[in-house]
C-alpha cells in the first residue's frame, strides 16, 4: 500500500476475515475430535497472525524505553491488573473454571488451554497490536488516550459477531463490557510497554470451558454497566495520566 500508515488497518481486515472464514469452517466440518481440531486450528492462526505482525510492524514497542511511571500511575497500573485478576476468579468463577476443567480428559485440557490462548493471542495482536499502532501514526496530540478509546471501540464491536452463537442482547452486553475490558488491556498496553501482559490476562480472562457457549444466561443490563462502567472509567483515566508522562518525558519511537 502506498500509504503506510494504513497497512496495520488493512491487514487487521484481512485477517479478521480470515478468522471468520477460519472459525466458521472449523465448526461445520464433521471430524473426529472436533474440538480439539478446533482449538488447535485457531491456536495455529494466532501464530501466524503474530508472525505477520512482527513481519510487518517489526515491534510491539510503543517507546524506546518504557515510561517512567509516577507513583499515583503504578498504583493505578496495579489495580488495573487486580481488575482483570477480579474478572476472571470472581465475576468468571474463576476458580471452580479451573477445577472443571482440570477434571476432564488430558484432550480436553489442552484443547481449552488452546482455546484461551488463541482467544488471547490473536485479539490482542489484532487490536491493540495492528489497530493500536496504526491509529497512533494517524494522530500526533493525545495520541495515546484517542488510539486506547478507537481500538477498543473496535474490539468490543468485533464481539458483534458472537450474535450467531450466543444471542444478540448477550452479545450488546459483550460488546459493551469488551469495551471496558479494552481500555483496561489499552492502559496496560501502554503503561508495560508491550503485549505480553495483556496477552496473558487476555488468556486467563478467556480460560474457561464456555467460552462459545450459548447457554450462557445474560445478566441484567443493569448489573453489566454497574460493574463495567467503573472499570472503564478507570482505565480512561490510567491512559490520561500515562499520556501526561508521554508528554512530559518520553521520547517515542517514530510512528
Amino acid at each position: 500500500m502506498k500509504n503506510k500508515k494504513l497497512n496495520g488497518f488493512f491487514y487487521a481486515l484481512i485477517l479478521f476475515t480470515v478468522f471468520i472464514i477460519i472459525d466458521i469452517s472449523l465448526s461445520i466440518i464433521k471430524i473426529p475430535n472436533q474440538f480439539f481440531c478446533y482449538s488447535l486450528g485457531r491456536f495455529v492462526f494466532s501464530l501466524i497472525v503474530v508472525y505477520l505482525f512482527f513481519k510487518t510492524m517489526k515491534t510491539d514497542k510503543i517507546f524506546k524505553e518504557r515510561l517512567y511511571l509516577s507513583k499515583k500511575n503504578k498504583l493505578l497500573t496495579c489495580l488495573l491488573v487486580l481488575i482483570a485478576v477480579f474478572i476472571y476468579f470472581v465475576l468468571n468463577n474463576g476458580v471452580n473454571q479451573i477445577r472443571t476443567i482440570l477434571s476432564k480428559d488430558f484432550i480436553k485440557i489442552i484443547a481449552t488451554v488452546m482455546m484461551a490462548l488463541s482467544a488471547g493471542i490473536f485479539e490482542e495482536y489484532l487490536t491493540r497490536g495492528f489497530l493500536f499502532q496504526s491509529f497512533l501514526k494517524l494522530f500526533n496530540n493525545n495520541k495515546l488516550i484517542i488510539s486506547s478509546v478507537l481500538s477498543s471501540l473496535i474490539f468490543g464491536f468485533l464481539h458483534l459477531y458472537n450474535a450467531f452463537n450466543i444471542g444478540l442482547n448477550t452479545t450488546l452486553q459483550q460488546v459493551f463490557y469488551a469495551t471496558a475490558i479494552g481500555l483496561l488491556f489499552a492502559a496496560l498496553r501502554i503503561a508495560f510497554n508491550g503485549l505480553i501482559l495483556t496477552v496473558g490476562l487476555h488468556s486467563l480472562i478467556d480460560f474457561q470451558l464456555n467460552l462459545l457457549s450459548s447457554s450462557n444466561s445474560p445478566a441484567p443490563w443493569s448489573v453489566i454497566i454497574i460493574i463495567f462502567t467503573p472499570i472503564a472509567i478507570i482505565s480512561l483515566l490510567a491512559t490520561y495520566l500515562l499520556e501526561k508522562e508521554y508528554k512530559i518525558s518520553i521520547i517515542p519511537h517514530n510512528l
